[in-house]
């Protein structure tokens, strides 16, 4: 079963992280947001791609990422991930604080092998009680161990500036990403050929779907099949639209094609997740 989730759905907000403690199965194409972030695999293992490359995460390893920072998952096979996002900045109207979104980490899997490696689970495990028992000023206490475990992690991995090259290059991927998720939104519903969305990034066909994948891990179609799906899970939750009005509408060609696909992804029919 693989859950792809896009990062308009799952924001943090100013005045606390997004927490999943649970995730399932999880592949995330490969993306960037305002959040930091850090991620520990509970069971099972999963790849992380990023800007320094690919890496095997296993179980009880932990993954950060910066502001702005392309990441992703691709999870072959069964796991369960802790997710945590949360807005890191210094203090409204100052000047001097670390500016994360211009560093990145020098190591973005944290292993058992690294002398941070145990206080970092600490403040992991901390925020999961905290958030799940939430006991009065449980939200002061996550917010204060999240921070925590960023100035631990800035310690004891260590870090780089961002280069010119590198921000370029960086800046280039984002547009990239913004455009091709700005035209996947307008355009989901109907059916898309690649010279339309090489066209809508002034690129020629090949170059872009060569870039796409290099900056994704992905094709643009499978970015765009996986996009339609949550649109239709999300129909299956908000509506009482038959399963061939829901496929059309997020631009299936067929409810077999639609039916196929959402079970390859998800693990269930349509049906079978409607009904649970």
């Amino acid at each position: 079963m693989e859950n792809v989730y896009f990062e308009e759905v799952h924001r943090a907000e100013k005045g606390y992280p997004y927490i999943n403690p649970d995730t399932g199965n999880l592949s995330y194409v490969v993306h960037f947001h305002d959040e930091a972030e850090i991620d520990c695999v509970r069971e099972g293992e999963t790849v992380v791609v990023c800007e320094s490359g690919s890496f095997e995460a296993k179980q009880g390893d932990i993954c950060l990422f910066m502001p702005g920072e392309l990441h992703g998952f691709v999870s072959r096979g069964e796991n369960n991930i802790f997710v945590m996002k949360a807005v890191v900045t210094g203090a409204e109207g100052q000047e001097g604080f670390l500016d994360l979104s211009k560093i990145r980490l020098l190591k973005n899997v944290i292993t058992k092998r690294d002398a941070v490696y145990q206080k970092l689970l600490s403040y992991v495990q901390d925020i999961q009680t905290e958030h799940a028992g939430k006991k009065p000023g449980f939200e002061y206490a996550v917010n204060a161990l999240s921070l925590s475990a960023f100035v631990e992690a800035l310690r004891g991995v260590g870090f780089r500036a961002v280069t010119t090259k590198q921000s370029a290059q960086i800046a280039e991927s984002m547009k990239l990403l913004h455009h091709a998720e700005r035209f996947v939104e307008q355009n989901y519903m109907r059916p898309v050929s690649l010279e339309e969305m090489a066209d809508y990034c002034n690129f020629s066909k090949y170059y872009f779907s060569h870039y796409f994948k290099k900056v994704t891990g992905v094709s643009f179609f499978y970015y765009l099949t996986v996009y339609r799906l949550e649109r239709a899970m999300g129909l299956m939750k908000s509506t009482n639209h038959s399963m061939t009005e829901i496929s059309y509408q997020c631009g299936f060609g067929s409810t077999r094609s639609f039916n196929r696909l959402f079970k390859k992804h998800f693990g269930v029919t349509p049906t079978e997740f409607r009904d649970q």
